[in-house]
């Protein structure tokens, strides 16, 4: 079991040599990238205000993910900006090179490259990968597919898991066809619906199935749930980011305390890494057990038994200034619900607070 990437390090360092690299090859992560990146600009004399390192990253990464040279980048050029890419590509790869090194996308693009270059290995390969799983297929892209497609083609011992109506990664090179024409690239395959949803209410899934239903291209399901029918869905207009933490933080409070539900039942979302350094600050007797984090694309919200004392709010907001200059607006609230009383500002910060509601403490990161 392992991650595409992992897979092809553990091919690379035994076919690499074929392609001109040492086995012992570097892998550069995605701060080594962009620093080389950066070097290169720097070399090509590129403004980088004007052509930040970032944005060619991004470009060379898709690039890859396309399985396109520098040179098949360059014959599909447009304009200048793309011509200047075009150069950028072209000498970040020489550099790689020269360091024996490789990006996370080269992982992918070189075993593509092996396993059409070279037949001998495809073969030994395939002999190893006799049966052959994916998982969150419809997340896979262009190369990972082409991968897959090499090592399952003459046996097609291959299951693939996924949901095309969770296909959200089309910004990373994620490219939906992969699922959608399963089918067609593997005749006998045979399809498994798992439409029942164990996690959300009917109402729930009855609002998803008719926004998924608008989707013109899509594997058919009718996913429904054996759940209560649960309370209609509320859609809240709301003018101003801290007009919503208030709103959040209210209904939260209603909840916890009218209609008696756990802080668990209420909300789980994803905790940004740069958050959990955060957290660490909180003692762990202090949190709501286990800890939550809830989130929509405006709001994370920490939800701690009690308020904390001595808790250094303003290092906290200083912490965040970064993020705060970065995407426009950071909140941590504190006080009654009604009050909403700002305890410190900094630079970039359009206000940070924090904000207790009974024996609850909560801390509003808004972005």
């Amino acid at each position: 079991v392992s991650t595409f990437h992992s897979a092809c390090v553990r091919l690379l360092r035994q076919e690499v040599e074929r392609l001109g690299y040492s086995s012992s090859f570097s892998i550069y992560d995605s701060a080594d990238s962009q620093k080389l990146i950066s070097k290169v600009c720097e070399t090509l004399n590129l403004d980088s205000k004007r052509y930040p390192a970032r944005q060619f990253q991004n470009l060379i990464s898709n690039a890859k993910n396309e399985l396109q040279t520098p040179y098949e980048f360059l014959s599909k050029a447009t304009n200048q900006f793309d011509t200047i890419a075009a150069d950028v590509y072209t000498m970040y790869e020489k550099r790689l090179k020269q360091a024996n090194a490789m990006d996370f996308d080269d992982l992918i693009m070189k075993t593509v490259e092996v396993l059409q270059k070279f037949p001998e290995s495809k073969a030994r390969f395939r002999s190893r990968f006799r049966h052959i799983l994916v998982d969150e297929y419809q997340d896979t892209n262009f190369a990972q597919y082409l991968i897959v497609k090499k090592l399952a083609e003459q046996h097609e011992r291959i299951c693939v898991v996924g949901d095309d109506a969770q296909s959200i990664y089309s910004f990373r090179g994620a490219n939906i066809d992969n699922i959608l024409q399963f089918k067609n690239s593997y005749k006998s395959a045979q399809v498994f619906k798992l439409e029942q949803n164990y996690r959300s209410t009917q109402t729930i899934v009855n609002a998803a199935n008719s926004l998924i239903d608008k989707n013109s291209q899509q594997i058919r399901k009718t996913v429904f749930s054996e759940k209560e029918t649960g309370k209609p869905i509320k859609i809240l207009n709301v003018f101003t980011d801290l007009e919503e933490g208030a709103v959040v933080a209210q209904n939260i409070s209603s909840l916890r305390y009218n209609d008696h539900y756990a802080f668990q039942q209420i909300a789980i979302g994803t905790i940004a890494p740069s958050i959990t350094s955060w957290i660490s600050m909180i003692p762990a007797t202090s949190l709501e057990p286990p800890v939550r984090v809830m989130s929509s694309s405006l709001l994370f919200a920490i939800v701690m038994k009690e308020p904390v004392m001595n808790f250094p709010v303003s290092l906290f907001a200083g912490d965040i200034s970064s993020i705060a200059r970065a995407t426009g607006s950071v909140i941590v609230m504190t006080g009654p619900a009604s009050s909403l009383e700002p305890q410190a500002e900094r630079p970039g910060i359009k206000r940070a607070a924090a904000m207790t509601d009974r024996n609850t403490f909560f801390i509003f990161l808004l972005f």
